[in-house]
């Protein structure tokens, strides 16, 4: 009878540590599953959800693809399609970049970023959309006069050229500003005004944005420039 007992109790003990056990696999396969998933911050997508286009970098034409109106990259793994934006790649390239400080790191980072930049508008027309969209109010320049900063349609005079120091050979837009501030700016911190092209330049340079002159172009800085004064008067 106790011999019986000791078996019953071993069994008990046995299925016990069996279910355990099959519990912790499941566990760590699932874990698998997810972190890929999570670490690289990217999201499930269709085929049929993502269009393709060109932008053009220091001349050179790059295929970005577009998934809701944002830019990055497709990749295929195990079957599952997933697309991951350049504003995600480029917030984790921009950690390696401070981890390493390595020449390729900062290489990676700024072309993610250019890409951003340039893609992001493109894939908002491709969806029917704009840059513009997202609640934020579009500004009014002042209205064309031949002492006034701005025209109507948010070009910047000579006038505005000479007060905001942006080279005369450069057709600046206040709007096309917005666009810019938008996918540059908007999330990190608040709008400041009336800064000079020169000084602009020297300021986005620096630790934390690295906003180099192969990253933003002479047109982009000159058009956000444009906007950050866009309320300002002779």
């Amino acid at each position: 009878m106790k011999n019986a007992l000791a078996i019953t109790r071993r069994k008990g003990v046995s299925h016990s540590r069996n279910i355990t056990l099959i519990l912790r696999t499941l566990s760590l396969l699932i874990l698998i599953a997810i972190i890929p998933h999570h670490l690289s911050a990217s999201t499930e997508t269709s085929a049929d959800e993502v269009e393709e286009a060109y932008v053009s970098l220091k001349g050179k034409d790059k295929l970005i693809q577009c998934v809701g109106g944002e830019a990055g990259k497709t990749k295929n793994r195990k079957g599952i399609l997933l697309f991951e934006s350049y504003e995600s790649i480029f917030k984790k390239k921009s950690k390696a970049y401070k981890k390493t400080l390595s020449a390729k790191a900062k290489k990676q980072r700024n072309e993610a970023r250019a890409l951003r930049i340039a893609g992001d508008p493109v894939c908002a027309s491709l969806q029917g959309g704009s840059p513009d969209e997202g609640g934020t109010t579009t500004p009014t320049p002042t209205p064309s006069s031949s002492t006034g900063y701005f025209y109507s349609n948010g070009d910047v005079t000579p006038l505005g050229k000479t007060e905001f120091q942006i080279p005369a050979g450069i057709n600046a837009n206040a709007f096309t500003g917005q666009a810019v501030y938008q996918m540059t700016c908007t999330g990190c911190h608040e709008k400041r005004s009336r800064p000079t092209m020169p000084i602009l330049r020297v300021t986005i340079a620096q630790e934390p944005m690295y906003y180099t002159s192969d990253v933003l172009s002479d047109q982009d800085l000159a058009d956000l420039t444009a906007y950050l004064n866009i309320y300002r008067t002779p």
